[in-house]
């Protein structure tokens, strides 16, 4: 099973926007140790043109900005291409912050 928790999100004062931005951000752990290296890609519901990939670092942390508004997609692939971990996030007001923290899983065979 693929899980994902949503660990906390920082709502700025502002109103409700049509267009803007945020901040998608976490950790990927696997065996509760930090998943260093794994591809984070992050895609939009709302627009369909958004989606970036970064590495988690050292700590097993990733940190994408400027994700369109709304909810987002959250996958997560080893280094051989294999889907370990997915989450949702939304983000509701320009300049908000969500956190994921994942916990990677390895396919039983």
């Amino acid at each position: 099973m693929l899980g994902a928790t949503l660990i906390s999100a920082y709502f700025p004062l502002a109103s409700p926007q049509d267009s803007g931005s945020g901040v998608v951000q976490g950790a990927v752990y696997q065996d509760h140790e930090p998943k260093v290296g794994a591809k984070v890609v992050v895609n939009s519901s709302t627009d369909s043109r958004f989606e970036k990939m970064v590495v988690t670092n050292r700590e097993g942390h990733f940190t994408v900005s400027e994700v369109p508004l709304g909810e987002v997609q959250i996958l997560v692939y080893d280094k051989n291409d294999q889907l370990v971990a997915q989450g949702v996030g939304v983000l509701t007001f320009d300049g908000e912050t969500v956190t994921v923290d994942m916990e990677a899983v390895t396919a039983e065979n």
